[in-house]
């Protein structure tokens, strides 16, 4: 098992493991498996034992990546591999599984940047031996990293503590906390985010964890554990144990049942012989405290393994490279479509203007080329950021390298709003959907949504007015969507990102990032294909596409009325 376990954390050290990117709690996981966490903490005792700890760097997502926002989402654990001194790092969540394995990332130290509150603490435990990874709070998710000084010996006594606390819910988060193992004390809390809040999570007090229900005895015999049911004979064998002990899931309770042949879901006064489940009970226990083998895991995958296939997708460093690499192959792409375009009008004096764009477009790839080299391997958060800055500047290239002259007005077309319907003078207006947020108000906020490339086109180009924003959903094909009268008003804007959300490929997600601009900043450049256009000094807001069918039907039905 050491080779196949060591083989499968080299190539996630090395970033050659490839899972699909994703920020979701995977499906059927409801909570933290004790037996699950007892072995993987085994596991991470054997990779990292006698590694030297060299720091921590905190991980920001989303937008929340501004540097004047310290509080913590994740962050990377950086280690010093004790025989080979290669760099290996531990990831950990606030969300989803508390501490996931990581490629190897290099540390940079508070010499060479500003450290958090939390970061200023670790620091201190810079050049501190690890000394054991294990879960020493019996039947709790905790797993804990101790230290020693890197001079002591293998006996003498941790000097500090990492305590990662796994909540085991998608609604609570996981808590990082640094210790002082001489008497157990808290130093810093990941959820504290400056010296002066201190107190209030905790620093300066014990930790004490104490189980809320009775810790699993390995050595506890069937007597005992037959008299633990009292006051439970009238209740399932499942739901009795989920009462009286810690740590045990109904998942594991059904397994063990299985296994002894016994009904979990029977009353425990009906089931007439509990001998067999006592003897699967204690071997589990067993096995979750002592570290039994187990004949059933000979051979099997390991157990980081499992962990990293099912919530590296949401490690900050893996999707950065991921998309880095993407985000590359698309500057390729892009480059060698608009050379063709450039040999096609390099020989004709006519399309002068269009071979100069063309060069413009050439010329900052090249740029985004040379930053994307800078930063292909994740170094620190801003990286990240960087990235998507690149990302949506090329979405604004793609949409240019058709060019389409932009059509010229035969007449101008006016908009008669009336309280019952659209009526319309100029092109047809099939297929466009006008939505008034209060259909007895004619004042009321409008969204105007298209439905097809040529519909899109008529709706930014011939019913914009100079005070309407514009919405696209980001990087995905939908509808061109117009919000007037909206005086800024959230809501308003909010249902208009909904529309466009529910009017567009990514209709079947939860939530969906849509571009929100002034219809100032939408130009259509000569020759583009239908439907495209270049926008800029956008911002991202949600959409929900849920809420914008919802509002799509109500419409419909009014309508119909």
């Amino acid at each position: 098992m050491f080779s196949t376990l060591r083989d499968s954390f080299e190539a996630i050290r090395k970033d050659q493991a490839r899972v699909p990117i994703s920020s979701e709690w995977p499906k059927g996981i409801n909570t933290i498996d004790y037996a699950e966490l007892t072995r993987y903490a085994r596991e991470l005792n054997e990779l990292f034992s006698n590694g030297t700890f060299l720091g921590v760097t905190q991980v920001k997502h989303g937008s929340k990546l501004d540097s004047s926002i310290t509080e913590m989402d994740a962050a990377v654990l950086h280690f010093r591999d004790g025989d080979r001194a290669m760099l290996q790092c531990l990831y950990f969540m606030t969300i989803g599984y508390p501490l996931v394995p990581c490629p190897a990332i290099s540390y940079v130290s508070g010499a060479h940047r500003s450290l958090s509150y939390f970061e200023t603490v670790a620091s201190g435990l810079t050049g501190l031996r690890i000394h054991q990874i294990h879960c020493p709070y019996r039947f709790q998710p905790i797993l804990a990293i101790d230290f020693k000084c890197a001079a002591s010996s293998a006996m003498q006594n941790e000097s500090y503590r990492l305590a990662i606390i796994a909540s085991g819910s998608k609604r609570k988060l996981n808590t990082m906390l640094i210790l002082d193992q001489a008497d157990s004390v808290i130093l810093a809390n990941s959820h504290c985010i400056n010296e002066e809040d201190a107190t209030k999570f905790g620093a300066g007090k014990a930790f004490d964890p104490q189980p809320i229900k009775s810790v699993p005895d390995p050595a506890q015999t069937f007597e005992q554990f037959i008299d633990g049911f009292k006051g439970h004979e009238h209740t399932s064998l499942l739901k009795a144990l989920l009462s009286l002990y810690e740590g045990i899931d109904a998942v594991q309770i059904q397994k063990m049942a299985l296994e002894s042949g016994v009904s979990c879901t029977t009353h425990v006064s009906k089931l007439e012989n509990l001998q067999p489940f006592y003897e699967t009970f204690i071997s589990f226990i067993r096995k979750c405290t002592l570290g039994d083998p187990d004949e059933n895991d000979e051979g099997a995958e390991s157990v980081l393994e499992t962990i990293y296939q099912r919530w590296a997708g949401g490690v900050m460093p893996y999707r950065h490279n991921r998309e880095a690499s993407e985000c590359l192959e698309n500057v390729m792409e892009i480059k060698q479509r608009l050379e063709r375009i450039r040999d096609q009008c390099s020989n004709d004096p006519q399309l002068a203007d269009r071979y100069a764009k063309v060069q413009e477009r050439l010329l900052n790839l090249g740029h985004y080329k040379i930053t994307l080299d800078t930063i292909m391997e994740w170094k620190k958060p801003s990286d990240y950021q960087l990235l998507e800055t690149i990302r949506n500047e090329l979405v604004i290239i793609d949409d240019l390298v058709g060019y389409r002259k932009r059509p010229k007005r035969k007449a101008p077309l006016y908009i008669v709003e009336t309280r019952e319907k659209v009526t319309k003078k100029g092109p047809s207006l099939k297929g466009i959907k006008f939505i008034r947020l209060d259909p007895e108000n004619p004042d009321s906020p409008l969204i105007i949504a298209g439905k097809s490339a040529k519909t899109n086109e008529i709706v930014t180009l011939e019913l914009a007015k100079p005070l309407d924003l514009w919405l696209h959903v980001k990087d995905v094909p939908g509808s061109h969507v117009l919000v007037r009268r909206h005086e800024n008003d959230p809501g308003a804007i909010q249902a208009a990102a909904n529309v466009a959300a529910y009017l567009s490929k990514a209709s079947r997600q939860d939530k969906v990032p849509v571009c929100l601009t002034d219809i100032s900043n939408v130009e259509k450049q000569p020759q583009a294909e239908l439907g495209a256009v270049l926008i800029r000094n956008f911002k991202i807001i949600t959409g929900f596409p849920n809420q914008g069918k919802d509002l799509v039907a109500i419409h419909q039905a009014g309508r119909k009325e």
